[in-house]
């Protein structure tokens, strides 16, 4: 997973994704500060890759981000992580 915080653009490349039935996808989160924020879904994973650009929301720009984590969630979307962390990275 990678930032570009002055474009306002991030990027995600996964491996090894057990594939999803329909009524389930794959999101990324931003942690800022006590806040978490949702940075895209993604929905099918061909061959358990995930290849992915998305744009940062604005109040996850400050204060800065000390980690992203994509989630199994239900294909509703919710506004909260609610499944399973699939990996995380915090900040280097």
């Amino acid at each position: 997973m990678s930032l570009d915080l002055n474009a306002r653009r991030g990027g995600v490349a996964l491996h090894d994704l057990p594939p999803l039935p329909p009524s389930r996808m794959d999101r990324l989160w931003a942690v800022a500060g006590a806040q978490t924020v949702p940075c895209g879904a993604f929905g099918i994973v061909v061959d358990g890759r995930l290849v992915a650009q998305f744009a940062m929301p604005a109040d996850a720009r400050v204060p800065p981000i000390g980690r992203l984590f994509p989630t199994v969630e239900p294909a509703t979307l919710p506004p909260a992580p609610t499944g399973p962390t699939v990996m995380e990275r915090g900040r280097a």
